[in-house]
């Protein structure tokens, strides 16, 4: 185990240098309007590089431009838009998880039924549609409430942990619930076609048993995998989402620093989200290993 967590620590500093100097290449690029040489730039965002990653150990990533009069610490400015980031994204997981494992296992069990061929198209057109489309679509329905009732349900823009919360969790999930839904049921399926599935059904196992200690301790890694996919798809529309919905997250603010050209300020953002994931993958790597005995022993 210490060696697979040194490799992937290896890995994950890694790209985090990858990060840093793609960050900073582009900026340069995009605030050159592509007329300075290619090599002349890369050399310079090598350099950038270096020293951010330098002052970065420090703790010091530089200031920021936080609106178009003032400046801050980019370490602040991740301290006030990273949590409300993070607190939408987890309850966009949450409640992805929260209805697709169970619609999944829902068209497994009924997979002979009508149930199951709705269940896959309706995930496939989820995983399908823009997210910029979803928010869309939520914004309109919730005008064309508004215009028939005279009430507003929910705020449209703006931040808050209450209502204001809803829209933009609901626009960022419905990817990753068509996406877990999908994958669940197509798990279990396979599982529950399995000849040791009819064995547990013979020694009379209630039905429940049978589901929770032999089916999902089968189908575990891969409804883990689709949520590690839900969550590099998650992190990347969301700057949209955000924007969209007004939230003030790392998303929105990134797309104000592209705007200003803050090459610190864009990579300590895109560098936020970047560990986040790296991270994410790690602690499922890890978790792939409690439940995949192979793995565990390929570890040792």
């Amino acid at each position: 185990m210490i060696r697979f967590l040194t490799r992937r620590l290896a890995f994950t500093f890694l790209m985090i240098v990858a990060i840093i100097f793609t960050c900073l290449l582009v900026v340069h690029m995009a605030a050159s309007g592509g007329e300075a040489p290619l090599l002349d730039t890369a050399k310079e965002a090598l350099t950038g590089s270096g020293e951010y990653l330098w002052d970065a150990i420090h703790g010091d990533l530089g200031m920021a431009i936080a609106s178009r009069y003032r400046m801050e610490p980019t370490t602040t400015l991740l301290a006030r838009t990273y949590p409300k980031s993070m607190g939408l994204l987890l309850v966009a997981l949450f409640l992805a998880a929260l209805v697709g494992v169970p619609l999944g296992t829902l068209a497994a069990l009924k997979r002979h039924s009508r149930l199951s061929p709705v269940v896959v198209t309706t995930s496939i057109l989820g995983i399908s549609a823009p997210s910029f489309f979803v928010a869309m679509l939520l914004q309109i329905a919730e005008l064309l409430f508004y215009k028939s009732t005279g009430v507003r349900l929910l705020p449209l823009f703006g931040f808050g942990w209450d209502r204001h919360l809803l829209l933009p969790a609901l626009a960022l999930a419905a990817a990753p619930t068509a996406r877990i839904a999908r994958l669940t049921y197509i798990t279990l399926s396979d599982v529950l076609e399995k000849e040791y599935m009819r064995t547990a059904h013979a020694k009379g196992l209630g039905a429940w048993a049978i589901l929770l200690r032999h089916a999902f301790s089968n189908a575990a890694i891969p409804i883990l995998t689709s949520l590690g996919v839900s969550i590099r798809q998650s992190l990347s529309v969301l700057p949209v989402v955000e924007y969209f919905f007004s939230w003030p997250g790392v998303g929105l603010q990134l797309l104000r620093s592209l705007r200003w050209f803050d090459a610190r300020a864009v990579t300590g953002l895109v560098l936020s989200l970047g560990v986040t994931f790296l991270l994410v993958n790690l602690a499922l790597e890890i978790l792939y290993r409690r439940f995949d005995p192979k793995l565990r022993a390929s570890v040792r």
